[in-house]
């Protein structure tokens, strides 16, 4: 067993060497080197794991359709169809689920959801001031015609009780008539 570990010892020794002219460290041993340098241009390329390269990446690339890539320069680029550019929503199918805007579809979703259409809101406004005169049918002009009192009720009550009753006012007249004589 130690000799099997020596053997093994022995072939993985490898002797480290360094190139000042190069700059590049690599360990050799039984003929292969695995280097370090300042760039890729120092270092062997591998078979499967190659190097970032334009023209390996520009050939890995293809196009087709309405897409086409050129190659030497790595640009890609997309042609409208000639018959799509005049096109409308006319000229396309509606799907199942993804359907057309339309004005009577909107309308329709309103008002199942209970939303207030302009319409609804225009009667509504217009059943609330009743046909009121145009110098009332506002509620500034309603405010304005009340003297901005936001008490009104309240003063006009106030008001209301100041007035004589027609009883007092037969009381005080007869009063007035004996005293008189």
């Amino acid at each position: 067993m130690a000799s099997t570990k020596a053997t093994e010892l022995a072939q993985l020794s490898r002797k480290l060497t360094y190139n000042e002219g190069t700059d590049v460290a690599g360990i050799d041993g039984d003929g292969n080197f695995l280097t370090t340098g300042d760039n890729t241009d120092q270092l062997q390329e591998g078979t499967s794991n190659l190097y970032f390269a334009d023209s390996l990446s520009r050939a890995a690339i293809s196009a087709s359709g309405s897409l086409s890539y050129n190659s030497s320069t790595g640009v890609i680029s997309y042609s409208f169809a000639t018959d799509m550019a005049a096109a409308d929503t006319d000229d396309l199918s509606e799907g199942s689920t993804n359907l057309y805007f339309t004005d009577a579809r909107v309308l329709s979703y309103l008002t199942t959801n209970t939303y207030a259409t302009e319409s609804y809101v225009g009667t509504q406004i217009t059943n609330l001031i009743d046909g009121s005169p145009g110098a009332l049918d506002t509620l500034n002009e309603l405010a304005d015609a009340l003297g901005d009192d936001a008490n009104f009720s309240t003063t006009i009550t106030n008001l209301i009780n100041t007035k004589t009753t027609l009883a007092e006012a037969i009381d005080e007249a007869t009063a007035l008539a004996i005293a008189l004589g």
